[in-house]
């Protein structure tokens, strides 16, 4: 368990860097735009595109899969990696990855704003969200389980805006 739980904090480290060097904010607009592949379904931002995920793979790497990454190409963005969970490895419950997170986090100077249960794709999730204090960017980590396997959903946004956030959760299907 400790080695999937090292594996999941260093995808965070890396998703977290790569959105904090981005910058990222929320921008609204009136109409949406549907994503809907690799597995995934959801509704994004109007002014949101798909974006190349050739960067965050990269940094990921074998610890997992990323299915989707969609934002503005340089303000606000979303991405969603299945965690890939060796054989002698077990996923972790919601409150063992969250008191890891936290213990991990607090550890890295990132300073802790929120924590709450939710439900996404239905079943149970947990939502932390954190502050770089480098760049001041919010980001948002979501840990949830469907079907026997693990995702790791990340948003960031320079002001904490989490209708965007919000808005992808409540319509994101796996399949």
């Amino acid at each position: 368990m400790v080695i999937f739980m090292k594996r999941i904090f260093l995808i965070i480290i890396m998703l977290v860097l790569v959105v904090a060097a981005s910058g990222c904010t929320s921008e609204n607009s009136s109409s949406n735009k549907t994503y809907s592949a690799n597995g995934v379904t959801f509704v994004y931002p109007g002014s949101w595109s798909e974006q190349n995920s050739t960067t965050l793979q990269s940094q990921v790497g074998s610890i997992g899969s990323v299915i989707a990454v969609v934002g503005d190409g340089s303000k606000s963005m979303f991405g969603i990696a299945k965690i890939n969970v060796g054989s002698d490895e077990r996923i972790a419950s919601l409150n063992e990855w969250a008191s890891s997170y936290n213990n991990t986090m607090k550890n890295r100077g990132v300073s802790y704003v929120s924590e709450k249960t939710l439900t996404v794709d239905g079943v149970d999730a947990i939502s932390m969200t954190l502050k770089d204090s480098d760049s001041g960017s919010y980001v948002t980590d979501i840990f949830f389980v469907k079907n026997g396997t693990a995702y790791l959903a990340v948003y960031a946004s320079t002001n904490n805006d989490q209708q965007a956030i919000e808005q992808i959760l409540k319509n994101l299907h796996i399949t």
